[in-house]
Parts: C-alpha cells; sequence; structure tokens
C-alpha cells in the first residue's frame, strides 16, 4: 500500500491522475520517498494492457473507463533527479512504458500518427474530462480531433522515458523512444501548425483547424516539439494582452476569443498550466516572461488568500472576481483548499530562492 493523494479536501474523493503528479513535484521537498508513493499508487492501479484510469480508487469496479494527460514520466523524472534513487526508476519504468505504448496504440483513430482526446458529446457541461480542460471551448464541435496537447504531452513523455533508459542500461530502448519523440515532433509541426495564424491548432478529422485560442497551444513549449521561430511566434501571442495577457496571465483561453468567459476552462487561469508554460519558456531562454508569470501567479494566489483564507482551483484572469463567485460548467462552486494550486506556490517559492 502507498500513500496517496486526493485533488482537494472536498468534494473530490478519489485519486486522480495528473493531479498526483503536479502534487508529487512539491512532495519531494517533503520527502523523496513520499513523492515516489504518489506516483507509484497511480502506476499500482495500471489495468493489464498498460491503460491507467483518470480517476481511481480502492475498489477496482470504480475506476473510470477514460484516462488523463500523460505527464507521469515528467513527474517521475524529476523526482528521481532529486532524490537519486535508482531502484524507484527501475519500479516505475516499466509501468510507464506500457501506459504510453497504450496510448500509442488506443488513441488514433484516423490513423494518422496524431493522438486524439476522447469526447463525451452527450455530457454538455464536460466534453472532454480526458483533456483535463473540461469545458474548454476547443471541444464544443462534435468529433474527435488530433489534439495539440496531448501529443506534445506524449513528446515529452517519450524524452523522459529515454532517459530512463539510458539510466538503467536499455540503449535500445532508449532509441526507439528517441525515434517516437522524432517523428512526433514532425508530425505535430507538420500537421497541427498553422503558418496562416502562426500558432498550432487541434484539426478535426475532415482536415480543418479547430481555431480556437486555447492555452493548449502552448504545450509545444513544454515539450520542446517547436523550433525557434515558432517559439517566438507563440511567445508574440501569450504577450498579447487581447489575448493571453491578462492582469492574471496565462488565460486559459484568449480573450478575443468569443467564448471568453469566466467559466472554468473558458477564461480562467490555471496554476498548473502556468507552470507549464514557465517550464516551456525557460527552455527557450524566454526567462524574463516566466519570470513575470511566476510572479504573478505568487502575487495572485496570495492575494486571494488574504481576501478568503483559501488557495483555489483557478483564478479569474481578469484579476477582479473573487475565486468564489467565479463560474464552474454554468453554475458556481470553484473548489478551494485545492492541493496543485498549494503544489505549485511552493515550487515557484522554492524556484525564486534558488535565483
Amino acid at each position: 500500500a502507498y500513500h496517496w493523494a486526493t485533488p482537494d479536501r472536498f468534494p473530490h474523493r478519489h485519486m486522480w491522475l495528473w493531479d498526483s503528479a503536479f502534487q508529487a513535484l512539491a512532495m519531494k521537498y517533503i520527502s523523496a520517498e513520499l513523492a515516489e508513493e504518489a506516483i507509484k499508487a497511480v502506476l499500482s492501479k495500471q489495468k493489464p494492457n498498460g491503460f491507467i484510469p483518470h480517476m481511481m480508487t480502492p475498489d477496482p469496479s470504480l475506476d473510470s473507463h477514460i484516462t488523463q494527460p500523460p505527464i507521469l514520466a515528467w513527474a517521475a523524472w524529476d523526482i528521481y533527479q532529486y532524490g537519486q534513487n535508482q531502484d524507484f526508476l527501475a519500479h516505475v519504468y516499466p509501468k510507464l512504458r506500457a501506459y504510453l505504448e497504450w496510448d500509442l496504440n488506443n488513441k488514433d483513430a484516423n490513423g494518422n500518427g496524431l493522438l486524439e482526446w476522447v469526447k463525451d458529446e452527450e455530457d454538455v457541461l464536460c466534453h472532454c474530462a480526458e483533456s483535463g480542460m473540461d469545458n474548454s471551448p476547443r471541444f464544443d464541435l462534435p468529433g474527435r480531433d488530433d489534439a495539440v496537447d496531448l501529443n506534445a504531452f506524449i513528446a515529452a513523455e517519450c524524452a523522459y522515458l529515454a532517459k530512463m533508459a539510458d539510466v538503467l542500461g536499455k540503449g535500445g530502448e532508449k532509441r526507439i523512444w528517441l525515434q517516437r519523440r522524432q517523428k512526433m515532433i514532425r508530425l505535430i509541426n507538420q500537421l497541427l501548425w498553422d503558418s496562416e495564424d502562426e500558432f498550432y491548432y487541434d484539426r478535426s478529422k475532415n482536415g480543418d483547424f479547430v481555431r480556437v485560442k486555447t492555452e493548449a497551444s502552448f504545450a509545444p513549449l513544454f515539450a520542446k516539439v517547436a523550433d525557434e521561430g515558432r517559439a517566438q511566434s507563440l511567445v508574440r501571442h501569450l504577450k498579447n494582452p487581447q489575448e493571453f495577457w491578462r492582469s492574471f496571465p496565462v488565460s486559459s483561453v484568449a480573450a478575443d476569443e468569443p467564448s471568453f468567459c469566466d467559466d472554468m476552462w473558458r477564461g480562467p487561469t490555471w496554476v498548473n498550466y502556468n507552470y507549464l508554460i514557465i517550464q516551456g519558456l525557460r527552455q527557450y531562454g524566454y526567462n524574463r516572461e516566466a519570470d513575470e508569470i511566476a510572479e504573478k501567479t505568487l502575487q495572485q494566489i496570495a492575494h486571494w488568500y488574504g481576501q478568503t483564507g483559501a488557495i483555489w482551483e483557478y483564478y479569474d484572469s481578469e484579476g477582479k472576481t473573487p475565486p468564489a463567485y467565479l463560474h464552474r460548467k454554468r453554475g458556481f462552486g470553484v473548489i478551494r483548499d485545492y492541493g496543485w494550486t498549494a503544489a505549485i506556490y511552493i515550487l515557484l517559492v522554492l524556484e525564486k530562492m534558488k535565483d
């Protein structure tokens, strides 16, 4: 049995995949062993075919039937670098390998080499829980789309699995992961880059871009998929106050999109995605922009903690509305005492102290 975490104190009572990854990044500063257990706990719920549910309980019959953004290898590698526990790496590597292979073998419905999220078109309030961006306007239209964030995350995971294989003396597997990564990078840039808007978009089954500007399109920075020119274009969109650079960047949807509002993944700022974007900016040398996002994130979390006594699931990108009064899937109820927000606050403070 392993120690495991819920996303918040209430209402989520189960273990969630990508929440656990973000929380483990900060847990390592309390105990590397605790962080390792958080990852091992998620992997302990893996099904025989490699699939990992997005929501897991001690009762397997209650596990969900969809997955979530694949960022476990990134988190595991970060924890390994901190604790230098090769036994941990040897334990998680085959499970992470099986999970990524499940993704690669089961999420390419149109067979073009790019993967798609599964949508639930019956659920009008949550079209794509699997993406973690439940009600993002990029999922408003029906059909499965080649997803820019999913494929970027896969490309990143290939890189981290290659690093693990190298440490574990699996040179042949390292080469395979690097080849898979290069193939994914080529396909993302070939099929998901819109040279007209100079932006990455999802692509629908009929080949049209899903031209909705969301922060998912910055995932190629995190995964180091973009070349220098494309990265420069992405940063131009990011820094545009009419798009993503609002009072509290980074807004989940560009402010000049008709769908932009204060409802969950349709405009508010999410601290977990800010952290991914910060990591991406640093990889391309955009340290000033990364520092600005980090500083604004720390300021806003502290401000609303001072006003409300709570750390919240997400925040108003306009910096005005208290989190409790933002919309959540058309109702209200932004969750307080939220785990990954607390975790990323800790990470940003400690990273700032190192500088």
